[in-house]
């Protein structure tokens, strides 16, 4: 009789999704530089702010991070840390900033 044997099947992938970067990750490739986030808000600002009352013009707004002046919205984040689910406690207080 010829015996059949079936590959192992592959443990089925589970997904998170980061409550910091808001992306899904693989808790078993999850580590302290896995999220990269920025930890204050996306703002804009006009020009006018540092005007002289009467001052015309300086009327358009420009958009940045506000942790690190970064001025495109999909600007890589300027904080690491690991990725924190829904399911987790509570995160610690921010990560650090990534050495270059």
């Amino acid at each position: 009789p010829m015996s059949s044997t079936s590959p192992a099947a592959a443990p089925p992938t589970v997904s998170k999704l980061c409550r910091t970067c808001l992306r899904p990750y693989d808790p078993a490739t999850n580590g302290p530089r896995a999220c990269a986030f920025h930890p204050e808000s996306w703002s804009g600002e006009t020009s006018q702010r540092w005007r002289a009352p009467g001052d015309v013009g300086g009327g358009d707004v420009h958009y940045f991070w506000t942790c690190c002046g970064a001025a495109g919205r999909d600007a890589p984040g300027c904080v690491v840390g690991a990725h924190v689910s829904y399911d987790d406690d509570e995160p610690e207080p921010m990560g650090r900033r990534p050495e270059h």
